[in-house]
Parts: structure tokens; C-alpha cells; sequence
């Protein structure tokens, strides 16, 4: 049997911040106060020019994907 991996305290502190951030982020385009379409693009041609790693990058994807369930779990809730 293989040893389980648990999860560490500073990884349960990061994920709690990206579920913040995504919550955060989903209100604001709810609201219409920032332009996914412009912010996204341009969080990843920072990503880029700041050369961060795969492990950064899966985080953002995880992030950007919680906020689209968000939205559209809103979406649905409205109709």
C-alpha cells in the first residue's frame, strides 16, 4: 500500500484564498464591475511575462474554473 498524502496546512490556507478570490471575483463580474473577457487575458499575459510555473498556472485554471460554477450556478438560480 502506497503512503496517502495528506493535505498541508499552507496548501488548506492557499486554497481557502483561491475560493475567496474566485468568490470575489464571480460578484464583481456578476455586478458587472469587471470584464471577465479583458481580465482574464490579461492575468494570463502576465502569467507569461512573469514565467510562473505549471503549478501557478493549474492553480488560476482551478480559480477561473470555480468562478465560471459560480456564475453559472447564479444564472440557473435566476431563472
Amino acid at each position: 500500500m502506497g503512503k496517502e498524502l495528506g493535505t498541508t496546512v499552507l496548501e488548506e490556507r492557499l486554497a481557502a484564498q483561491r475560493s475567496l478570490i474566485a468568490m470575489l471575483m464571480a460578484h464583481l463580474a456578476d455586478n458587472g464591475l469587471i470584464d471577465r473577457n479583458v481580465l482574464e487575458p490579461d492575468y494570463w499575459a502576465l502569467h507569461e511575462y512573469a514565467e510562473l510555473g505549471e503549478h501557478a498556472q493549474n492553480d488560476m485554471i482551478g480559480l477561473f474554473h470555480m468562478v465560471d460554477q459560480m456564475l453559472d450556478g447564479w444564472e440557473s438560480q435566476r431563472q
